[in-house]
C-alpha cells in the first residue's frame, strides 16, 4: 500500500502523524475512522480571497478559509461564499504542500452559504482526489463527524464531534454539530467518520463567550442539488417566494401562511392560514420549513404543484416559479467610497415602496462615510432628483465629477425618532472616483454594460 506520510505535514497539530508507520496507516484505514482525515488532506485546499468593492452581505478586505475538490475534470472546488466573497478582486487556492494558484469564482448561492470556485485543471496535483459527497442521506443525530480545515491558520487540521441536529435558522437549513468550527475552518468538509463521505460544508459557530459546542454546516444534500443543476448548464437559483410563513403554534416547524405579498414577480393562489405540506412530483416530498421548501423547488421549470391544508382539508394547487437573479449579476455605482445599488427584498411593499436603491457599503474613513452615509441606507434623491437605475446615476455623478461640483444626497434609514422609526440624512460631498461595478473584475464606464 502506498503511504500517505512521505511528504512532511505543515500543520503543527498534525506533527504527531509523522511517527505513524505505513502498517499503522493500514490499520486506520481498516477501522474506518482516522484515515478519513488523511484522505481529506488530499482533497482539501486553503483559500485566500480579497474583496475591494463589496455589495450587501459581503465585506471589504482579505479573508481566508478552507474548501474541497468536488470535480477534478472541471476543477470545481466547494467553499463558503463568505470565504470567496461575491465578486473577489483576487482569489487564490493552495493544495497541500503546493503553491497558491489564481482561480476564478464560478457561482455563489443566494440562499445557502456556499460557492463554487473554478481551479485551473492543468494545475491540480495528480495526487489530489475528489471528495466523496453524501447527496442523498439526511444526517442522523449522534453520528460521528469530523470537521477538516485550517482553524486559526493551523493548516490541514481535523476535529471530531457528533451531529447534534438538523435545524432551520433564518429560513435556511443547517446541520448542527458539536465538532469545533473556528476561524479558518469555514468552507471545509464535515465528514461522516463511518462512511468517509462529506455531509456538510463547515460554516460557523455560535459565540464562544455565550455557548459551547454549537456549530453549523450547510447540508450537503442541499448543496448537491445546486451542483447537479449547474452541471446541466441550468440556473439553480431558488425561486421567488411570494409568501411569509409562521411556524405552527407550539411547534419548532411548520409552514403556515401568514402574509401573501402582492408585488412579487409571481403570485401564488394561497391564502392566509393555509399550511404548506409538500411539493408534488410523482410522489409527495414533505417539507417542514422554508429551507426545505426552497430546496424542493430548485431546478423545477415554470411551475410546481404544492400540497397544502386549507380548512382542515388537503388540496393541491399549481404555483408559478421564476428563479431569483444570482448575486453575481448585481450592478452598482461606486462614488467617493460608497456603493449604491438596487437591493430588492421580498417585503419591499412595506419597507421600500418606491423601489429606492440602497447603500451597500460605505468604506471606513472615506468621504462618504465621514459625511454620514451608512450601509443599509435607502437613497431618497440626489440633488433632489430621483434615480432607480445605476447607469443613470453613474452618468449623473460622473458629470459632476468632471465639473468638480459637490453633490447633495438624501438618505433614509430605520432609526427611532420622535413618533417615528425613520430618520432622513442629508450629506454633501465631492463626487469622486465614480464608476460602475458589476459582475466581473473589470471596472465599467458609466456608458452601460
Amino acid at each position: 500500500m502506498k503511504s500517505f506520510f512521505k511528504v512532511p505535514l505543515v500543520a503543527a497539530v498534525s506533527l504527531t502523524l509523522l511517527i505513524l508507520e505505513p502498517t499503522f496507516a493500514a490499520d486506520l484505514k481498516k477501522n474506518g475512522k482516522a484515515n478519513f482525515f488523511v484522505e481529506a488532506s488530499r482533497y482539501s485546499v486553503k483559500i485566500k480571497a480579497r474583496v475591494k468593492y463589496p455589495f450587501i452581505n459581503d465585506s471589504r478586505g482579505s479573508r481566508s478559509g478552507a474548501g474541497f475538490l468536488i470535480d477534478k475534470k472541471r476543477g470545481w472546488v466547494l467553499t463558503n461564499k463568505h470565504v470567496s466573497g461575491h465578486r473577489p478582486e483576487s482569489l487564490r487556492i493552495m493544495f497541500k504542500n503546493r503553491a497558491y494558484v489564481d482561480a476564478t469564482l464560478l457561482y455563489t448561492d443566494r440562499l445557502l452559504d456556499f460557492a463554487i470556485i473554478k481551479f485551473p485543471v492543468g494545475q491540480i496535483p495528480s495526487s489530489a482526489t475528489e471528495a466523496l459527497l453524501d447527496c442523498t442521506t439526511k444526517p442522523t443525530i449522534g453520528e460521528n463527524v469530523g470537521a477538516f480545515g485550517h482553524p486559526f491558520s493551523l493548516a490541514f487540521s481535523g476535529t471530531r464531534g457528533i451531529v447534534s441536529g438538523n435545524r432551520e435558522r433564518g429560513g435556511r437549513s443547517w446541520v448542527q454539530t458539536d465538532a469545533p468550527i473556528n476561524s479558518g475552518n469555514s468552507g471545509g468538509p464535515l465528514i461522516n467518520l463511518s462512511t468517509g463521505r462529506v455531509i456538510g460544508i463547515n460554516t460557523s459557530s455560535l459565540s464562544k463567550s455565550s455557548s459551547e459546542g454549537i456549530s453549523f454546516a450547510v447540508p450537503m444534500v442541499h448543496a448537491c442539488r445546486v451542483i447537479e443543476i449547474l452541471k446541466k448548464g441550468e440556473n439553480p437559483s431558488p425561486p421567488y417566494l411570494p409568501l411569509a410563513f409562521s411556524k405552527k403554534p407550539n411547534h419548532d416547524d411548520g409552514l403556515v401562511v401568514s402574509y401573501v405579498y402582492r408585488k412579487q414577480p409571481v403570485a401564488w393562489p394561497l391564502k392566509v392560514d393555509d399550511e404548506v405540506l409538500g411539493v408534488v412530483g410523482g410522489k409527495v416530498r414533505r417539507v417542514r420549513n422554508q429551507g426545505e421548501l426552497l430546496h424542493e423547488l430548485r431546478g423545477l421549470k415554470g411551475s410546481a404543484q404544492i400540497l397544502l391544508k386549507r380548512n382542515g382539508k388537503d388540496l393541491t394547487v399549481p404555483v408559478a416559479l421564476i428563479p431569483r437573479p444570482q448575486p453575481n449579476e448585481r450592478v452598482g455605482v461606486y462614488v467617493s467610497g460608497m456603493i449604491i445599488a438596487p437591493f430588492p427584498l421580498r417585503d419591499d411593499e412595506f419597507q421600500n415602496l418606491n423601489n429606492a436603491m440602497m447603500v451597500h457599503h460605505a468604506r471606513r474613513a472615506s468621504a462618504a462615510r465621514m459625511a454620514g452615509a451608512q450601509k443599509w441606507d435607502y437613497l431618497v434623491n440626489v440633488d433632489n432628483k430621483i434615480f432607480s437605475d445605476p447607469v443613470r446615476l453613474c452618468r449623473y455623478l460622473k458629470n459632476l465629477e468632471a465639473q468638480e461640483k459637490n453633490v447633495n444626497i438624501r438618505l433614509r434609514r430605520f432609526k427611532s425618532q420622535y413618533v417615528s422609526f425613520t430618520e432622513f440624512v442629508l450629506i454633501k460631498l465631492k463626487s469622486k472616483s465614480v464608476k460602475l461595478i458589476g459582475n466581473d473584475s473589470r471596472h465599467r464606464t458609466c456608458d452601460g454594460l
